[in-house]
């Protein structure tokens, strides 16, 4: 089965960079989104804050975001732990970001 996401948003929150009981570097924050999607030939508006974790080498580069910068995040959802399957978490393996854009502005 296919789970791979496309996400866009604003950095909202970054927690300071850990290291799991195993060495690997680990991140976790949220991503706030607002767009516009078509559903039914109707146009929706779409917000939401999703959380999202980085894990690796990447989350040594990912803490440094400066907060409120937009991120296009690229990866996996997954449960945020085995005794809450219902709770995702957004797993970013790629992304790209800038510190500010002009035609958006966080509410």
């Amino acid at each position: 089965m296919r789970n791979r996401i496309l996400l866009e948003g604003i950095l909202d929150t970054v927690l300071t960079l850990r290291q799991t009981p195993a060495g690997i570097p680990i991140v976790e924050g949220e991503l706030l989104h607002e767009s516009e999607q078509h559903e039914a030939g109707l146009t929706r508006k779409v917000k939401c804050v999703v959380k999202i974790v980085v894990i690796g080498k990447p989350a040594e580069q990912f803490c440094r975001i400066p907060v409120h910068s937009t991120v296009r995040c690229k990866g996996f959802l997954a449960a945020l732990n085995h005794r809450q399957p219902d709770r995702l978490v957004m797993h970013i393996d790629e992304y790209e970001f800038s510190e500010s854009r002009k035609d958006h502005v966080p509410t």
